[in-house]
């Protein structure tokens, strides 16, 4: 009796013991953990939220994963790892805690719908602007309130800079206004895009004096493009435009939603 007691509680010892290293190893729910290391993830879910425990996201651990849409990562997570998220087409949302520091630069690679969503200042605000990918600010706001998101421009603008100077002199003093607020970017060129006519004038109106609004608008997806106006024509590159009937600069300038400073072009 003694000696099958004995062997009893090896046998309940030895389950408890591979059921511990199974939970380590990290067989929940389709991730694969290993220490704190997201090694892989085989779930089917569209939205994933990752384990608590988990501090880094291993190398390829969503690759080519055609079912995600959203990732949700916990705080306390350090890094994402290269080739992360490479291939996943269908991922729109992907939320970067402060805590993250690290991204490989192809981690995303791939991702075209993607959006990341992050506290404002985070390395991953950074990591998305210097990469062009679209991002959203997370409003941590009270406790217990819900995150307020602006959306992500449908025209990939990542930035908008606006000057008004003096045509045909230099150097001039110029003021200048920086869109900061996604959510303005839209309105804001939209507004410009009003300006557009068809109608063609001579370049020399550009050059005739006069006040002169200048636009740059950053595009994540294709190179910066220039715009500029006075108050008779607009010229995008090499084409230039009389301005829409009603369309107004100052109008336009004073909509845009920015502090203004002044500065030497």
């Amino acid at each position: 009796m003694k000696f099958m007691k004995k062997a009893f509680m090896g046998i309940v010892m030895m389950v408890c013991i591979l059921a511990c290293n199974t939970f380590q190893a990290g067989a929940v729910s389709g991730f694969n953990i290993k220490g704190t290391v997201l090694q892989s993830y085989t779930g089917n879910s569209t939205s994933v939220l990752v384990p608590a425990r988990v501090k880094t996201i291993g190398k390829k651990a969503f690759a080519d994963n055609r079912k995600v849409k959203k990732v949700v990562i916990n705080k306390g997570t350090s890094q994402i790892k290269a080739s992360a998220f490479k291939g996943c087409t269908k991922l729109k949302k992907i939320e970067i805690p402060a805590s993250v520091r690290k991204i490989a630069d192809n981690a995303f690679s791939g991702c075209k719908n993607l959006a990341i969503i992050t506290p404002k200042g985070a390395y991953a605000l950074k990591f998305a602007k210097k990469n062009g990918i679209p991002w959203k600010i997370k409003n941590t706001g009270k406790p217990g309130s819900p995150d307020k998101e602006p959306a992500v421009s449908k025209y990939n603008i990542t930035g908008i800079e606006c000057y008004m100077y003096t045509a045909g002199t230099y150097p001039c003093y110029a003021e200048k206004k920086v869109v900061d607020k996604a959510e303005n970017f839209d309105k804001i060129y939209e507004s410009l895009l009003l300006f557009d006519s068809g109608i063609k004038a001579a370049d020399e109106d550009m050059i005739s004096g006069g006040r002169v609004l200048r636009v740059i608008i950053n595009f994540s997806d294709k190179e910066s493009r220039k715009i500029e106006c006075n108050p008779g024509v607009y010229m995008e590159g090499e084409t230039v435009n009389k301005l829409a009937q009603g369309a107004s600069i100052t109008g336009f300038w004073d909509s845009v939603e920015a502090g203004i400073i002044e500065e030497i072009l």
